[in-house]
């Protein structure tokens, strides 16, 4: 007997658009290290649900992404997803994600 192998969420999307909603960038100057001081990658990722309907879904993802200590520059990107699913969505599906 085979298993059906269960269908993930991202395989249930018909289309999608994504719109880049926002980019804010900050130059971060002037910042003395001392010399045994490692600057580290920084990636933060929150999402948000806009809105959900039937087979519709809006996904706000906010990035920020940048250096610590606060160095170099930072930056944040806010895109909406709007997807279009094969089924009907709901808020609980979508926060199995």
């Amino acid at each position: 007997m085979s298993k059906k192998k269960k269908e993930s969420i991202i395989e249930k999307i018909e289309n999608n658009e994504i719109i880049l909603n926002k980019v804010a960038g900050e130059i971060v100057s002037n910042t003395i290290l001392e010399n045994d001081e490692d600057i580290k990658p920084v990636e933060e990722f929150e999402y948000e649900i806009l809105h959900v309907d039937d087979n519709y879904a809006e996904i706000k993802l906010i990035s920020q992404i940048g250096f610590e200590p606060k160095t170099i520059f930072n930056i944040e990107i806010e895109l909406i997803g709007k997807f279009n699913f094969k089924q009907t969505i709901t808020i609980k599906k979508l926060k199995k994600i």
